[in-house]
């Protein structure tokens, strides 16, 4: 069998900001890159989220994915608070599990709801910005 290699894959951000949706259009994206069936089998309602995480980490190492593009990511702002927050939330945990890059491509609207989100786990990383103290 030879493997097909998708070198990246664009989403649309949610509308409401379901992460549920966002990993039910991985899997639909991927079935129309691929000719696969990863909807039918990954992405029902009785599957739980981190079963989805898992196998979309799963059919990325399997397809060697390079990087997922999240386009849109503007539509968070009006987004209902609690689905703004899950979804912002999901994406921290996506990337640090999915193990590839993630980019996250929107409109200046969305810069200071983003900033906000990744403040955190970049400073637990240890790795931060130089700001005017530092230099």
């Amino acid at each position: 069998m030879a493997l097909t290699q998708v070198v990246w894959l664009k989403l649309e951000c949610p509308h409401k900001g379901s992460p549920r949706q966002l990993c039910i259009s991985f899997f639909n994206e991927m079935d129309l890159l691929l000719g696969t069936r990863f909807q039918a089998r990954h992405g029902s309602g009785r599957i739980a989220l981190d079963e989805m995480v898992v196998h979309m980490a799963q059919i990325a190492d399997r397809h060697a994915l390079g990087i997922l593009v999240i386009d849109e990511i503007q539509h968070l702002t009006q987004a209902p608070g609690a689905g703004r927050e899950d979804l912002l939330n999901f994406l921290v945990t996506l990337i640090n599990k999915i193990g590839l890059p993630v980019m996250l491509v929107g409109t200046p609207a969305a810069l200071s709801l983003l900033q906000g989100a990744f403040r955190q786990p970049r400073q637990r990383s240890g790795e931060r910005s130089l700001g005017a103290a530092d230099r």
